[in-house]
Formats: structure tokens, sequence, C-alpha cells
């Protein structure tokens, strides 16, 4: 069995920690208390190992010190003998996470990893598969932090959603979550809960977003509003489908796109051009915003 500086191997450590991530909690439980005791076992760990590691950085160019010090934290977090200090799993890959990945590198990175297209035909039928190259992906998180988990991006989002989420968006996604969004649009008849006073915070806020993510496109719009959604205080499941139009196509794009055109073939055709997608709920959804808060704007009244 591979070691690495007296430590088991680290596949074996990782199957040890992960065997019981079926108990994951999304850190639920963490309160106050147990955080700071993770703290505080973070700080001593990392302690021990920056006296440890005095003198050995500049022989390191390949980030070996991202490595130990991973594997610093997978071997306390996988010993037997912690069960009493941290008796959860989440306590236990809080702590990795805490030590180990404090930026997050793993998770960001695979947000803004591209995905790849395959087209995979069976039964005389074509569907379209999207997966992200996993061997360039590991590879560009080794070389910035000198490991490779393949499992801990999972909880490092947990982790995103739990502490920082509510006060910083993300920079970048490619993991649209726009087929959620569009879910959720199918199920709101109308923009009658939302008053015009809300409009008009929900207007300002975005006006703010489109300052600071002036390029933003629908992956990465779809991803704040999708999964952020606290960010911009959203109650509600109506306030979060109008901050998507907010963002994404204020000017009701899609809509304006249905009217002008007659076959549907045309309209997914210029709807992708111009937006990056192509969603016929969009095309409801815009309707119902228009009616709402636009109903002075002229446009054909053709059955959507």
């Amino acid at each position: 069995m591979t070691t690495y500086g007296g430590f088991r191997s680290i596949t074996d450590l990782q199957t040890r920690l992960y065997q019981r991530e079926n108990q994951f909690n999304s850190f639920k439980d963490i309160d106050e208390e147990k955080l700071a005791r993770i703290i505080k076992i973070k700080d001593s760990i990392t302690s021990a190992f920056n006296d440890r590691y005095q003198g050995k950085r500049k022989s390191n160019p390949l980030n070996i010190e991202g490595l130990d010090l991973y594997l610093s934290f997978l071997n306390y977090v996988t010993n037997p003998q912690i069960h009493t200090t941290l008796p959860s799993f989440d306590e236990r890959v809080l702590l990795l996470i805490m030590g180990a990945d404090p930026q997050l590198h793993s998770f960001y990175k695979y947000l803004e990893a591209p995905a790849v297209e395959e087209t995979i035909k069976k039964n005389g039928e074509t569907t379209k598969h999207k997966y992200i190259d996993e061997q360039t992906y590991s590879s560009e998180v080794r070389d910035e932090i000198g490991f490779y988990d393949p499992k801990i991006r999972i909880f490092e989002e947990a982790y995103f959603k739990k502490y920082i989420s509510k006060n910083q968006l993300v920079r970048e996604s490619k993991r649209s979550k726009m087929n959620q969004l569009m879910n959720r649009a199918e199920k709101i008849e109308n923009f009658d809960s939302i008053s015009d006073i809300r409009f008009e915070e929900l207007k300002a806020m975005a006006e703010q977003y489109h300052l600071e993510f002036e390029n933003a496109d629908y992956k990465t719009i779809s991803y704040h509003v999708g999964i952020q959604y606290d960010y911009f205080r959203l109650k509600t499941i109506a306030e979060q489908e109008l901050m998507l139009i907010l963002l994404l196509n204020p000017n009701m794009k899609a809509l304006q796109i249905y009217e002008e055109e007659s076959q549907v073939k045309n309209i997914a055709l210029r709807c992708e051009a111009t937006l990056g997608f192509y969603s016929s709920s969009l095309i409801r959804l815009e309707k119902k915003y228009h009616q709402k808060f636009y109903p002075e704007v002229k446009l054909n009244q053709w059955a959507i």
C-alpha cells in the first residue's frame, strides 16, 4: 500500500472518510459552539504543520506543501480516536475544508470548468450529454492547491451556500441552473403578489448587479438566482423568477422574438443566438411579466 510521509494511502483515507457521506446534513447542525471547536482544532493542526514545515517551503516548487497539509487534515479526520471530539461527518468534512482548501478552489474550479458535449445515438434516437473533463479539471485543481479530492467539491458547495453565499456572488459559473428555474416558472400564474414598491426594489438591485457583472451570461445569472437567491433577499418563487428576468432579459427579448416568428425552430434559433438558450417557459414567464409591469408596451396578442 502506498503511503505518504507515514500516512496511509490517500485513497484509503478518502474511502474511510466518505463512507459516511450519506449522513451529511448540509452543516445544518453546526452551531457556534461546534464551529468554534472546529476552528480551534484547525488552528492547532495548521500551527503544528507550519512548525514542521519551516525551512522546507523553498524546496517545494510543485506545491507538495498543499498535498502534505491536506494529508495532515485527512489523517486527523479519519482517526478513530476523534469520535468524541468530532462525532459527525459534517464536523469532520468541515474541518477538512477549512484546513486544506479554505478558499474553496475545488468548488470554484468546478463551476468554471467548461462542459464537454457528447452526442449519443441509441435506438434511432439522438441525445446530447454534457459533462466536464474530469482529467483536465483535476489537473487544474492539483496545480492550484497541490491535491485533488474527487468528492470534496460537493461539500464545499454546501459550505459556500451556508457560510458565503448570502454575502458574495460567485464570479462565474458554467453550471447552468436554468432548467431548475424554468421548472419553477411553470408554477407561477402571475406576478400579482409583487407590489410596485417591491418591483422597484428588485429593479434597483438588478441595476447594481449589472454594474458589477456587466457581461454575465445566462449560466452565471441562473446560478446566482437559482442557488444564491438569499444574496438578493428573495422571499418567494415569484420574486426569484422576476429577478431572473430583470438580470437576464428585462427587455423581454424572448417574447419579442416569439411575436416576430411563426415557427418554433426559428424562435429557438434566435433565442439561442440572443440569450444563449431557448425555453418556451421563459416566453410564458415574460408574457406574465409584461402583463403585470409593462401593459402599456404594445405586443401582438398571440396565444402562448
